[in-house]
């Protein structure tokens, strides 16, 4: 017995020493101005110490130096009731010293400039995590300059933290304009660089802000050991270290507003950029941030960037075919670089070939780079479509059905066979997906190649059945006069009248007329679609429009049964 009383006395006297020299430490870690790194390590040692004035003394102080008075104040009153309902007592001349001192804003409390003479004080880590920049980028002029003007000229910085959000669609090039910027800007920002991939639209599920902190926190100079767990603390002490600092923080992929949130600096000295397949509506309205949306490249764009990637002089000699096939690609980033690397891979062959090649049979399937298949379009757009609600999915499918490039509210409700008030909420959140866009009050639209994604995924998902159902669904709307809105629009009827096809035999009557014109004029409608049932492909014709009337040619088809329009006076 008395060798146990020895043991758990030796054992109480090394305990006390190894708590004597931690705070020691503490100490000399508050006198280098690591305060904001203290903190998480500090609010668990006065858990397991409750009565322990030192240490609660080093936390407030801690707080207090990392701009959070109100939280140290806290702090304080903790201890002050623990020990009056625990003990019955106030804290010590110590404590209540260091409670005046702040409450009078004590400027000797203030974190020290500079290490004590003769002292090595360690200095802060500096993170450069930007990827490569994308070598050749091509375009965007419009969305640089913007970006630009967000550092302001005027030598003074902002009042407040600056926020980018760049948006777009999957393969439009966002993360390559953030960090193409971001390059350019790097210097502006000598604190350094942080990035962090948010996978809100990736094969794993999106990161939570608790592990996207950590990983920040880290690379800020912070021990894996001292990230705080909870949320809440992580990004206090996040904000803390960030304050005052000149640092640009990229956010790329993120899912939603809320979890971009926590990963907010609070100092205007930091400059955010965020890229995300959403909107980010909520970001926009909350947090004011500034939004530059992302749409396929123009023609010019286009042709400059397969150049860039298969050689000038290549584009130069075949101008028509590159124009070709950035058209058969929808002009979309992702699209003409994998379509690029495979002409680069074949340089003998030339771009017209290649285009035919591309015209024919699953675009989807060839646009591919070998051995690598998750840069493909179908991976990519595969990605957005999984993280849709059921709902949002099968309408998006059922487009694929619609005989052109723009949908109504009313078709589209039609097709799933809902109210055209329900299928517009359905339509903005694909929209919001970036797997539409709205290009006119009331109408959606869609390029090239998520059209034929939809297509797709109708044949897969859809059985030839439900297809036909919704055609007829569609064939059945009312039917509208198209005169008057053809006398608006300043054209002339003619003899064939409003119907529509989608070239693959859908026969699609009943639209009003917006959607007769819009549909018989776009280039899609040229390309037979393999989700049309066999009854409606066998039933096919054509539709005009005010320009084929005032020109005396009709439009026809290619892929449908018929060579000449059905006559009629007004929309069936």
């Amino acid at each position: 017995m008395p060798a146990t009383l020895a043991v758990e006395a030796e054992a109480a006297r090394l305990e006390e020493q190894r708590l004597a020299a931690l705070e020691a430490r503490i100490d000399a870690d508050l006198a280098c101005a690591r305060h904001a790194v203290l903190i998480p390590e500090l609010r668990k040692l006065v858990l397991d110490y409750p009565l322990r004035e030192r240490l609660w003394g080093q936390l407030v102080l801690a707080l207090y130096r990392s701009g959070r008075q109100a939280d140290a104040l806290s702090a304080y009153r903790e201890i002050h009731q623990l020990l009056e309902a625990e003990l019955g007592v106030e804290p010590g001349a110590a404590l209540r010293r260091l409670h005046q001192r702040i409450l009078s804003a004590d400027a000797a409390l203030d974190a020290p400039a500079r290490s004590a003479p003769g002292a090595r004080a360690t200095p802060a880590p500096v993170p450069r995590q930007l990827s490569a920049d994308v070598a050749g980028f091509t375009g965007r002029g419009e969305h640089l300059r913007r970006l630009g003007q967000l550092l302001g000229g005027d030598g003074q910085g902002p009042a407040a933290l600056v926020i980018a959000a760049i948006v777009g669609t999957a393969g439009v090039g966002k993360t390559a304009l953030a960090v193409h910027w971001a390059h350019q800007v790097a210097g502006r920002f000598a604190d350094g660089q942080l990035y962090v991939d948010l996978r809100g639209v990736a094969r794993r599920p999106p990161l939570p802000p608790a592990e996207a902190l950590a990983q920040l926190l880290r690379a800020l100079g912070v021990p894996a050991a001292q990230v705080p767990p909870e949320l809440e603390e992580a990004a206090g002490t996040y904000r803390s270290l960030l304050a005052g600092r000149r640092v640009l923080v990229v956010l790329d992929n993120a899912a939603s507003p809320d979890q971009v949130r926590p990963l907010l600096p609070g100092s205007p000295t930091c400059l955010v950029v965020v890229t995300s397949r959403n909107q980010l509506r909520g970001l926009v309205a909350k947090d004011d941030a500034r939004l530059l949306t992302l749409d396929v490249l123009g023609r010019d764009e286009a042709a400059a960037l397969v150049g860039r990637v298969i050689g000038d002089a290549r584009v130069r000699a075949e101008p028509a075919a590159t124009a070709e096939l950035a058209r058969l690609c929808a002009h979309l980033p992702l699209a003409l670089r994998i379509a690029g690397a495979n002409l680069a891979d074949h340089p003998g062959q030339p771009i017209a070939d290649y285009t035919a090649e591309l015209a024919e049979g699953d675009r989807l399937a060839k646009l591919v780079v070998g051995g690598d298949e998750q840069t493909a379009v179908r991976s990519s757009l595969d990605l957005s479509y999984q993280r849709l609600a059921p709902p949002e999915r099968r309408l998006f499918r059922l487009l694929g059905l619609v005989p052109g490039p723009d949908v109504s509210a009313a078709a589209a409700a039609a097709l799933a066979g809902t109210t055209p008030e329900r299928a517009e909420l359905v339509l903005d959140r694909l929209a919001l997906a970036h797997l539409l866009a709205r290009r006119a009050p009331g109408r959606f639209a869609v390029h090239d190649l998520l059209r034929l994604y939809a297509i797709d995924r109708a044949l897969r998902e859809e059985s030839e059945q439900e297809r036909e159902v919704a055609t007829r669904r569609l064939r059945a709307r009312p039917r509208v006069s198209a005169a008057p809105w053809s006398r608006r629009a300043g054209g002339r009827m003619g003899t064939t009248g409003w119907s529509a096809c989608n070239g693959a035999g859908v026969v699609c009557t009943g639209y009003s007329p917006p959607d007769a014109v819009s549909w018989s004029t776009s280039r899609t409608s040229e390309t037979a679609c393999p989700a049309a049932p066999r009854a409606a492909r066998r039933k096919c014709w054509t539709a005009t429009n005010a320009h084929a009337a005032s020109t005396s040619r009709p439009t026809v088809h290619r892929g449908c049964s018929g060579s000449s329009p059905r006559p009629a006076s007004t929309t069936p």
